[in-house]
């Protein structure tokens, strides 16, 4: 529950109050940051998997409702950022970047109106084929299951 009324809820607390005038004036652009674990669950962190889903999917959803109304949505969903958190990672983080890189990318990606800005390349291939293929075939891939 926590880790859901961190990301979840903080979104929403965010999101709800502005919205409205967003719309009323026609114009504005928001940024919701979610994370390439929203695509997929993994053992380590299922709550904070599906926190960060539950928050692509809504940036998803409302880019479309908002469009017509001249307000841009963005998701961002970044792999592994070094920051003072990742700090903290006791697991191997893999294509782990650097915060300034991830900073330009997020810009030059709200810069163009891009519905969802994920990095880096690799592990954006490898989490979107790790959802894509079928439960067991994952499983296997990350070693869950016994090879």
């Amino acid at each position: 529950r926590a880790v859901f009324a961190t990301n979840v809820d903080g979104v929403l607390n965010t999101l709800l109050p502005v919205l409205p005038r967003m719309q009323q004036r026609k114009r504005g652009q928001v940024a919701i940051m979610s994370s390439l674990a929203g695509f997929r669950g993994f053992g380590q962190s299922p709550a904070y998997c599906a926190s960060k889903a539950a928050e692509r999917v809504l940036g998803e959803g409302l880019r479309l409702r908002l469009k017509p109304h001249g307000v841009k949505m963005s998701v961002i969903c970044p792999g592994f950022v070094k920051t003072p958190l990742t700090d903290k990672n006791n697991f191997t983080m893999p294509f782990l970047m650097d915060v300034e890189k991830a900073a330009q990318l997020i810009r030059q990606g709200l810069a163009q109106d891009k519905g969802r800005i994920s990095f880096p390349g690799p592990l954006v291939f490898a989490v979107w084929l790790l959802s894509a293929l079928p439960t067991g075939w994952s499983e296997w891939l990350l070693g869950w299951r016994k090879r």
